[in-house]
């Protein structure tokens, strides 16, 4: 799957045709470093290099992301460096040394997913799902469920609010790979899970379906 470079987040069209314009002129970009320093020399922003690393936009030159970003700044000067000197592209004698950092694919979704605006290469949700073995139906088909039903996603979004007897609830949206949903925690169950019912964290449950997207929880665990 091919994505256009204005995808990424702070990539706009005045960067993708600078980038356009320097491999029509120069070529195709062979490795990382000279790719970097051709595109510093074309005016390209450091924001968007990190946000085209990010994004996956140099993985062809088989670094992790992790290296690419960490070896970022040392490039960054070396490019400073030989600015306007295009003939040394093929002659990189005194080009940074890249040391490989592995990728942590949690970090890197989150990562890409914040450039994105959705995962892409790696779906942290089905990797916490098989690695603690829940073998529960997707979100989406949750929502166009019926009865009582078990879920599993990561908490987006969580509304607090009290119920006209003053009590403690919350309106809690998540999201998986393939839809989203709304759960209802009431009272009882709030006060067990309120400080742990946060962005970023994974959710199990069971509940009633009340209407479309919307679950009644009777019992959830935070991951």
């Amino acid at each position: 799957i091919l994505m256009p470079l204005s995808i990424c987040k702070d990539v706009g069209m005045v960067s993708v045709q600078k980038i356009i314009e320097e491999r029509n002129s120069h070529g195709k970009f062979k490795d990382f470093v000279s790719g970097i320093t051709r595109l510093v020399n074309a005016g390209v922003d450091k924001n968007v290099i990190e946000n085209l690393i990010y994004a996956g936009g140099f993985d062809e030159f088989n670094h992790t992301r992790h290296t690419m970003i960490e070896a970022l700044p040392n490039v960054l000067m070396y490019a400073s460096a030989h600015k306007g000197e295009i003939s040394l592209m093929d002659s990189l004698d005194d080009a940074p040394i890249i040391n490989e950092v592995r990728d942590d694919n949690m970090v890197r979704a989150e990562n890409e997913k914040s450039v994105l605006g959705f995962y892409f290469s790696f779906n942290p949700i089905v990797e916490i799902k098989n690695k603690y073995h829940i073998n529960t139906d997707n979100l989406y088909n949750l929502s166009i469920s019926n009865g009582y039903v078990s879920g599993f996603g990561l908490i987006e979004r969580v509304k607090s609010l009290r119920t006209k007897k003053g009590d403690m609830m919350a309106f809690v949206d998540i999201v998986d790979d393939k839809g989203n949903l709304s759960l209802a925690v009431m009272p009882n169950i709030y006060a067990n899970f309120a400080s742990q019912l946060v962005k970023g964290k994974y959710v199990y449950f069971e509940g009633n379906m009340e209407r479309q997207a919307s679950c009644l929880v009777k019992q959830m665990k935070v991951i």
